[in-house]
């Protein structure tokens, strides 16, 4: 099924589902899913799936297409609850240029679309975020990318991907993206297909903004993926260690060589390989795109904001995964520009905590993150707010071993303990005062970031010592 999903409002779904329902700490995904639904409401009933890339399309497609949007074409209901409607419809497209594969002038897409029924009671937070969840429908004339896999005998041809199968651009993305596609061609038509012209390729993408999400999301992946195969063989040579049973691996030799012939004779290649053949100079002209300030344009925090494309969070993970100096001064200016959007502060806040990785500092982090989801007119009691900021972070702090840098870290709340007993004597007690989530968030924000600047203070000061012995 089409299930076209847009993706950068999925992270926030989950983000608030995670944390309504366990109250867990943000965490990078590399899933993005969806978009506000219409008044006539007509949405794919699909599993929620990772986003294919370019570079994965491209390898999964028998044909790809320049496209545009002709029109839709209803058949019959094939169902009908109090829930949505099943209707079965024909998608017309017309073809102005291959890029891959068979010529054809037109292209019909059989496909089935569920519309879902919205009523006055539907106004809880599982239905608005099940709403959110539809896409758009295309309208005639959008210009667009077709990704096609052929058929059984027999059978038309379909879409390769049910919801990145279709890629709608504008038609100077689409002038970018067809070079790109091109570029692939010329790798993928040699006679052994070089990984490193792939990785070559993706900093290319990552490079031009149109195209940013496909080389940095893949990249990443790899990334991650070998970091994780790293931690599962410590993780076994522990076990072995303490005479714990494991599984017998096969003879990885003899996998690799199997895998390497079935890849060469499939023209697909492994994307797990990309980790490790960029290099020093390719990891430079990545961290620069991000970091380097002569690139961004000058202005205010409302210009930086708006200068960020799709792409530009898997780039910071992907910096982040061999590191650089100056990334934590980037993160914190960022913080500042999205201080008044707590999904994103709260993403960032998380983002600085695991690199700093000092205790106060990813507490706030973590009840920042807890909160940023509530309302901001909303009201929470002030005094058990303060608690909870402070709540904690004494005894992670009372039992991490103190360092040249951590020590210069101030507390977070000094509270002089018998200046407040002294000024309530006598007193009645009073009703603790309300303050909204907004305002929490944001002392909790200001706090961190003084955190955060008396901790580089005090390592860049120790680096000072340290050169000067």
């Amino acid at each position: 099924m089409n299930c076209a999903l847009t993706e950068n409002h999925f992270f926030e779904g989950v983000s608030r589902m995670l944390k309504s329902l366990l109250s867990a700490a943000a965490m990078f995904v590399l899933l993005f899913a969806v978009c506000f639904l219409p008044g006539s409401v007509s949405a794919r009933r699909c599993p929620v799936k990772m986003p294919e890339t370019l570079l994965s399309l491209y390898q999964n497609s028998d044909s790809i297409y320049i496209a545009t949007f002709n029109k839709t074409d209803e058949g019959e209901i094939t169902e009908n609850t109090d829930d949505y409607t099943a209707v079965n419809i024909k998608k017309h497209f017309g073809i102005s240029s291959t890029l891959k594969g068979e010529s054809r002038k037109f292209f019909v897409l059989d496909d089935q679309e569920y519309r879902y029924k919205i009523t006055a009671e539907s106004t809880d937070e599982t239905d608005a975020a099940e709403n959110e969840e539809a896409s758009p429908a295309l309208k005639p004339g959008e210009s667009l990318l077709l990704f096609l896999k052929n058929g059984a005998a027999g059978e038309a041809p379909r879409l390769t991907d049910y919801r990145d199968g279709v890629k709608k651009l504008s038609t100077e993305h689409i002038g970018i993206y067809e070079g790109r596609i091109k570029e692939l061609d010329a790798i993928f038509d040699a006679k052994e297909v070089s990984e490193m012209r792939i990785v070559e390729w993706l900093v290319r993408c990552a490079e031009d903004p149109a195209t940013r999400w496909e080389g940095t999301f893949e990249l990443l992946q790899s990334f991650q993926n070998l970091k994780w195969q790293v931690e599962a063989a410590e993780q076994r040579k522990e076990r072995i260690a303490r005479g714990e049973e494991v599984e017998v691996e096969s003879e990885p030799e003899d996998e690799e060589a199997e895998a390497h012939a079935d890849a060469k004779n499939s023209k697909t290649i492994d994307t797990g390989a990309f980790a490790k053949l960029l290099d020093a100079n390719q990891k430079t002209v990545l961290a620069n795109l991000l970091l380097n300030v002569e690139s961004k344009p000058a202005g205010d925090d409302e210009t930086k904001k708006k200068s960020s494309v799709h792409g530009d969070q898997e780039l910071i993970e992907l910096v982040k995964h061999w590191g650089d100096p100056r990334l934590t001064g980037f993160l914190l200016e960022q913080l500042r520009a999205n201080s008044n959007e707590p999904y994103l502060a709260s993403q960032t806040m998380n983002t600085i905590a695991e690199i700093l990785e000092v205790p106060q500092i990813s507490s706030l982090a973590e009840k920042y993150n807890e909160i940023s989801y509530e309302v901001d007119t909303a009201e929470v009691e002030a005094e058990a707010a303060s608690d909870e900021v402070v709540a904690g972070e004494t005894d992670e702090t009372e039992t991490q071993p103190e360092t040249e840098t951590t020590k210069n870290v101030g507390a977070i709340v000094n509270v002089n303990e018998a200046e407040v007993s002294d000024k309530n004597a006598g007193r009645k007690m009073e009703k603790p005062r309300k303050i909204t989530y907004k305002e929490l968030r944001d002392e909790i924000l200001q706090k961190f970031l003084i955190q955060c600047e008396q901790f580089l203070a005090a390592q860049e000061t120790e680096s000072e010592s340290t050169a000067e012995r």
